[in-house]
């Protein structure tokens, strides 16, 4: 019996190798995706920042704190958590102004550009394929997107002109009535930050799941548009 075990699997071998290995390979990567999936954090938003400011772990919680009021429970575990993916790039301006603020405190501010290359090159990517849809930039970041057509319009989103509006896609934080409301925790960000929301590309327009995540976003830059305090 042994030997005629051996004998079919010498067969089986002979006939089905290479299937076998290719069988054998792609059930590997899908059970460890499948970990990766299960053992992967899930957030209710994922929102970018792009602009100058890098962030203490104090202000990072106190964003997470003002975006809370907007963002909702949308996984339903109780709690309200936000991933924020930090790009940090100034302006020729911007570093200019940091440069000369480090010399009259008596320290040097090193800037690599080709690191700044890099982090273009990602946030062209995070517009394109990335999780975010809600976009918070600098002016100087915003600029070099604004006519992508990435962006959904405002009037897409709500009826009237909302209070800020810097363009047809995107308001200044600083004034609507949200951002004047947290501005002590939106201050950390820089000064004159835009806020849009990024368009589905085309995968995600054609996916429900998508379509799905895209509309909870879609309200969430709706509530910001319309927030205002209570009286």
């Amino acid at each position: 019996k042994k030997n005629q075990l051996l004998a079919w699997f010498d067969n089986y071998w002979y006939h089905y190798k290479w299937r076998t290995i290719m069988i054998g390979f792609f059930a590997v990567v899908l059970l460890v995706c499948t970990i990766q999936m299960l053992q992967k954090k899930s957030y209710d938003a994922y929102i970018l920042y792009a602009g100058p400011n890098a962030f203490t772990a104090e202000q990072e919680n106190a964003l997470g704190n003002a975006l809370k009021y907007v963002v909702g429970d949308f996984d339903e575990n109780g709690k309200t958590t936000v991933n924020m993916t930090k790009l940090i790039v100034m302006s020729e301006q911007e570093l200019e102004q940091a440069q000369a603020q480090a010399s009259e405190e008596g320290t040097t501010l090193a800037y690599n550009y080709e690191t700044r290359q890099k982090t273009l090159e990602q946030f062209n990517l995070e517009l394109m394929t990335g999780n975010s849809y809600l976009c918070f930039m600098s002016r100087y970041m915003y600029e070099k997107c604004a006519d992508s057509g990435r962006f959904v319009p405002l009037s897409d989103l709500v009826a009237d002109p909302p209070a800020g509006k810097n363009d047809e896609y995107s308001v200044v934080l600083g004034k609507t009535e949200y951002g004047q409301y947290f501005s002590e925790a939106f201050s950390c960000m820089g000064e004159e930050i835009l806020v849009c929301l990024r368009r589905p590309n085309v995968v995600e327009q054609y996916g429900k799941k998508a379509l799905e995540e895209y509309r909870r976003y879609e309200q969430i830059m709706v509530d910001i548009l319309n927030f205002t305090v209570q009286k």
